[in-house]
């Protein structure tokens, strides 16, 4: 059995989950759901020598994305507000992501339930976020910074007549 399937296997137990409630697919990804709020995917990476968690916490809205951009940056900047987890943004599915590599090799069983119980709390925090962020009324100015809103923001000075 490999340190990957001990370390799903340890999770299982501590859960309380009975014998291979979560295992890797052919893809080498298991997954389980969090109270149906969160779905967690592990997957194996690096020849089966690490361990990526990932969970996709929500879509990103239309309105306030680059608020929501800039806290995320501000948030990963040195792990502070994510638990040295990374949150990104999907490209396919337009998904605020989190995730965290595991090396198993530096990551004991009992360390690795408390890394992913810190993990799911940081993707539900962050859930909470994105609802709070989709409810926010409209500013003023909605515009997308780097666009420009009048002529004179252009710099074109019409002649006056």
């Amino acid at each position: 059995m490999s340190t990957l399937d001990r370390m799903l296997q340890g999770l299982t137990a501590s859960a309380g989950w009975g014998q291979g409630a979560i295992a890797f697919n052919e893809q080498g990804v298991a997954s389980f759901d969090v109270d149906g709020q969160l779905v967690m995917q592990l997957e194996r990476v690096r020849d089966d020598r690490a361990l990526q968690l990932y969970a996709g916490v929500g879509l990103v809205p239309a309105m306030h994305r680059e608020a929501l951009y800039r806290q995320a940056l501000e948030a990963n900047l040195f792990g502070g507000e994510t638990r040295d987890s990374v949150l990104s943004i999907d490209p396919d599915s337009n998904e605020l992501m989190l995730s965290q590599l595991v090396q198993p090799s530096v990551v004991s069983d009992h360390d690795f339930v408390a890394l992913l119980d810190d993990f799911i709390e940081v993707a539900l925090r962050w859930q909470e976020r994105l609802k709070a962020i989709r409810w926010q009324l409209p500013t003023s100015d909605t515009r997308d910074e780097s666009t420009p809103s009048s002529a004179s923001s252009l710099h074109l000075n019409p002649p006056f007549i």
